[in-house]
């Protein structure tokens, strides 16, 4: 979409075994809105990547951007 993301990582681990590796895109306007433009899921069953359901990128098959939220801690 034209649009400068910044790119995080989010990994979802059980007893140490990786379940769900993201990629999330984010930006924001110029008012201080943070946009949620998609991400890439590799899901993980065993060790092994299973599938990549719950990727959606903004622009690609019918997916809109939308207003994020963005937690620091």
């Amino acid at each position: 979409m034209g649009v400068t993301c910044i790119v995080v990582r989010d990994t979802l681990t059980i007893d140490g075994e990786l379940i769900e590796d993201t990629v999330d895109g984010f930006a924001r306007d110029v008012y201080g809105n943070a946009w949620y433009f998609g991400e890439i899921a590799q899901n993980f069953e065993q060790g092994l990547l299973s599938n990549l359901d719950g990727s959606c990128m903004a622009g690609k098959a019918g997916a809109k951007a939308r207003i994020g939220v963005i937690v620091t801690y």
